[in-house]
């Protein structure tokens, strides 16, 4: 029984000690990364509904704020987010809607908790390639927007490929994240979003 505590003990300080490593890893390479680029697959669970749906498109983030996702299925959205405002562009139903920024979902945001506070984290999963981490943290219990926040760490890229988390109402939403450039040039124009003048902008 001794040799076993011991193991376990053994076993348990290499984890943490490989978490460290991995993450201070992970922590250099984001602080050098002012964009970001590629696909994503958004799955986004309702509690509530008891249902689930998925979308796919393309993403370019720049640092501090600065967000553009194109869904491309199952229809047609540009979501755009700067310093003061989400844009949300319904090219079907020809709608913009308009809210706070600080309603919006910023990756830049999230990533930045979570490596900048690494002891709220627990790993939760590991393979050769991959590693999940478990955020938490007291007062995300209370927080409007994020809870329940996990990220899944590429062992050899050291990029967050997947991330997911809980809001208020108890909505999962899981973002898996394929393609990814970073520090490629993106130009301002890419955070613009031109409302076509027949398009009914609806704020709230």
């Amino acid at each position: 029984m001794k040799y076993l505590l011991t193991i376990i003990i053994s076993f348990a300080i290499g984890t943490i000690g490989f978490a460290d490593q991995l993450l201070n890893q992970v922590k250099t390479k984001y602080d050098k990364i002012t964009t970001i680029q590629g696909n994503f697959t958004q799955t986004i669970c309702s509690d509530q509904t008891g249902t689930c749906q998925q979308f796919e498109g393309k993403f370019s983030i720049t640092r501090p704020y600065f967000s553009r996702l194109e869904v491309t299925s199952p229809e047609k959205q540009t979501i755009v987010t700067d310093s003061q405002y989400v844009y949300i562009y319904l090219v079907d139903k020809k709608k913009v809607y308009l809210q706070q920024a600080d309603a919006g979902i910023n990756f830049f945001k999230i990533f930045d908790m979570f490596l900048n506070e690494p002891e709220h984290y627990t790993i939760t999963d590991k393979d050769s390639l991959h590693t999940v981490f478990a955020y938490k943290k007291d007062s995300l219990e209370s927080s409007t927007v994020i809870n329940d926040l996990t990220l899944s760490v590429n062992n050899y890229t050291k990029l967050i490929e997947q991330f997911s988390f809980t809001d208020m109402t108890d909505t999962e939403m899981k973002f898996d994240l394929t393609n990814i450039k970073t520090n490629v040039k993106l130009s301002d124009k890419t955070f613009r979003l031109v409302i076509p003048k027949d398009v009914e902008l609806i704020q709230y």
